[in-house]
């Protein structure tokens, strides 16, 4: 797991700080890398710091419009934290708080490739065009 922040350069500390760090393999800020989410190249900068590839990844955000949207930019899958359910009509994957993200993702049944991940994805991405 990664932290993945539009800030200004003091997420890393902020972590180490409340000794959350040590949860995460990797902190990445915005400042540093010199790119904000939704830009995709923000994505591509982690997953090759990584050394992962978009299918292996799954970014959970809590803002809809930047989050989800740069992820799916990205090519990666994306779920939004919706505790207030105002997103329940609009397309993709939300959820209600890290609970049920858990319990989702124990289900053998979850499949982050699935094309409700990527709700902002180019059309051409699930075509057989």
């Amino acid at each position: 797991m990664s932290v993945v922040s539009n800030s200004d350069g003091t997420v890393r500390q902020q972590m180490i700080d409340l000794d959350l760090a040590r949860y995460f393999e990797g902190v990445f800020d915005s400042r540093e890398l010199g790119f904000e989410k939704p830009d995709p190249r923000i994505f591509h900068a982690v997953i090759e710091a990584r050394k992962l590839h978009p299918d292996e990844c799954l970014y959970v955000g809590d803002v809809m419009m930047i989050d989800v949207v740069g992820a799916n930019a990205a090519g990666i899958a994306g779920v939004h934290l919706d505790p207030f359910g105002l997103y329940a009509g609009w397309p993709g994957i939300h959820f209600a708080n890290l609970d049920a993200l858990a319990d989702a993702l124990i289900d053998e049944s979850f499949d982050h490739r699935a094309p409700d991940f990527f709700p902002f994805a180019p059309r051409s991405a699930f075509s057989s065009e």
